[in-house]
């Protein structure tokens, strides 16, 4: 056992040396600082520069990208109906761009956006452009039918196989040279950001500008969320995975970690890691409101009561376990929705999560919480 723990320090202490490395590279990295004041709009505003720039690569980017139909506009817009960048090319449909870079895709966000376009009664496909993938599950089949990722891999990939065309000066070479060496620096952090599987999760404290280092510690959430969503789905092999929801972010400076799963009576029981606690909890909409804490715990103790016990994943869970509150019969609340029970908690790694989230995927199908 002393052996593992060696070993598993020594990987860690590895990990975080390359982390450390590739951030004093990209914190370096002159075109990184000029984006970080405005994030996603600076990358907006040039990919938009680009294919005015050039119609001939925007014409290149809808044969690559695009859908053929019946329509002659032409144009490339910022910030039409709210996206980021929305494009006509003669010929095909329109296509929308959503581009992220640290946020997560706002709730509603692509649904807003879907209905603004199919009201317009245009032809059209949407693109989420973002150094990882997106959770297309969680959204609408209104919305997945619609919208795809286009990852910043193969965005740069298409800018460097297309760069003669561009006709470009020198300056505007160099420049665009920079900011595609600059975006494969963010991707290789982003590729580091996940921690071993046995190790502790926690944000990265590491000394860098506090307005740097949070970015990134978004972006590690953001990978782990993804990670987890990966893995789940991929080991779990069922349908409760595949519409299971993972959610990720920080709050008060604190990892904030959830894993939801979608009932037929649009209620939703999940886990949740956040200040110092492991929750188990449900969100219980049909009694939706302040005043009715009383009836939601009835209401789920009669419903599906051994969501709320940790028995059965104890042994995930370092000990001793102290379950609060400790009468079983009362449980924590916040309105207008939420109920739960907990342990405190201060050591967890990103396996315990991983197998959690399995084990209590496969209670709810051998339960049939329904």
């Amino acid at each position: 056992m002393g052996l593992q723990k060696e070993i598993i320090e020594r990987i860690s202490m590895n990990n975080k040396q390359s982390i450390e490395n590739a951030l004093r590279e990209i914190n370096n990295d002159l075109m990184y600082n000029l984006m970080s004041a405005s994030k996603e709009l600076f990358h907006s505003n040039y990919h938009a520069w680009i294919f005015r720039r050039s119609p001939d690569i925007k014409k290149r980017f809808f044969k690559q990208f695009g859908i053929v139909a019946n329509t002659t506009s032409d144009d490339v817009i910022r910030e039409a109906k709210k996206i980021d960048l929305l494009m006509s090319e003669p010929g095909f449909a329109d296509i929308a761009i959503e581009n992220k870079i640290y946020a997560d895709l706002q709730i509603g966000q692509l649904e807003t956006y879907t209905t603004a376009l199919n009201d317009a009664k245009t032809p059209w496909s949407g693109y989420v452009l973002s150094l990882l993938k997106p959770d297309f599950n969680k959204f609408t089949s209104a919305v997945s039918s619609k919208w795809k990722w286009l990852s910043y891999d193969d965005f740069i990939m298409f800018l460097e196989s297309n760069k003669s065309s561009l006709g470009l000066t020198p300056f505007e070479t160099d420049y665009l040279d920079n900011y595609i060496k600059m975006v494969k620096k963010l991707s290789s952090v982003m590729s580091l950001l996940v921690p071993e599987q046995h190790e502790k999760l926690e944000l990265l404290q590491l000394d860098f500008n506090k307005t740097f280092l949070g970015n990134i510690n978004k972006m590690r959430m953001r990978a782990i969320g993804n990670y987890l969503t990966h893995e789940v789905r991929n080991l779990g092999k069922h349908e409760v995975f595949e519409k299971m929801y993972f959610g990720s972010g920080i709050t008060r400076n604190k990892i904030f970690l959830e894993c939801e799963f979608p009932l037929s009576d649009k209620n939703f029981l999940g886990w949740q890691f956040q200040e110092g606690q492991f929750r188990l909890y449900g969100r219980i909409q049909n009694l939706h409101g302040k005043g009715r804490h009383q009836e939601r715990v009835k209401y789920a103790h009669n419903n599906y009561s051994s969501w709320f016990d940790f028995k059965d994943v104890s042994e995930h869970l370092p000990t001793p376990l102290v379950i609060m509150p400790k009468d079983p019969t009362i449980m924590g609340q916040f309105d207008p929705d939420f109920i739960y029970r907990y342990v405190k908690i201060s050591d967890l790694s990103l396996n315990s999560l991983l197998q959690m989230s399995l084990h209590l995927g496969k209670r709810k199908i051998v339960k049939d919480l329904k």
